[in-house]
């Protein structure tokens, strides 16, 4: 289980930013689930319409009944002070008076911008970023790359396949024996250990940077670490 959502049936009270609508639908379905058994009834505040239809797609995708989950959900509008625990979808859309009455049950919540939430509902933030097909979950310190579908989330391995997972891994090797690594150098080390030419060892550390494998801050290859 990720941790964000382990955190949430330690009663953990998190908001995820991210853009990304569909991917929130299922975040909020996780989250859902991950509580469903701690609490007799859950509330469902729109800050933007829920699509029913979606969660409970969602739902038997993952061999769950739709009916045992969300028959004990409840779907408000803002402007309430709950009597039941509440995860809110779209909390960018709900007034600060609303905030403040949801604060007294908030347990979940996605949102596009995170601005003054986590301090007016005293959550966590998680953030969701989107690289390619995949996603980068960042929650503490920990980052978790994933596929998200209508299927649900699926933790995606930390390393690349095939000779981009080569590449990352020789980067690794040699920041670990000889200490940072410059551009230039990591892609002389390539050459070498791939037996590639300068210019294929060129587009792998820019193809590593553009899913975010790596990053390069002053000339420098950083490997960016991810958690399981």
């Amino acid at each position: 289980m990720l941790k964000i959502l382990s955190d949430l049936r330690e009663r953990k009270r998190i908001i995820l930013v991210s853009p990304y609508a569909s991917a929130n639908m299922v975040f909020l379905f996780e989250a859902l689930l991950a509580v469903s058994d701690l609490y007799e009834h859950i509330g469902v505040v729109e800050g933007i319409p829920v699509r029913i239809e979606l969660l409970e797609k969602i739902a038997i995708s993952k061999g769950y009944d739709p009916e045992k989950i969300l028959d004990k959900t409840v779907v408000f509008k803002p402007g309430f002070k709950p009597t039941m625990p509440v995860l809110v979808y779209g909390l960018e859309n709900i007034d600060y008076k609303s905030l403040k009455l949801l604060s007294y049950k908030f347990v979940f919540g996605t949102t596009t911008k995170l601005g003054n939430l986590s301090r007016i509902l005293y959550a966590r933030r998680a953030r969701l970023d989107q690289v390619g097909n995949e996603y980068i979950l960042t929650y503490g310190y920990r980052k978790t790359r994933l596929k998200i579908t209508d299927k649900g989330i699926e933790v995606v391995s930390s390393a690349p396949p095939g000779i981009l997972g080569r590449a990352l891994s020789e980067i690794m090797r040699a920041i670990a024996e000889y200490g940072p690594l410059k551009k230039k150098d990591a892609v002389y080390v390539l050459v070498g250990s791939l037996g590639v030419d300068k210019r294929y060892a060129q587009a792998l550390i820019v193809k590593l940077a553009e899913k975010k494998y790596i990053k390069i801050e002053y000339g420098y290859i950083i490997v960016e670490g991810y958690s399981m």
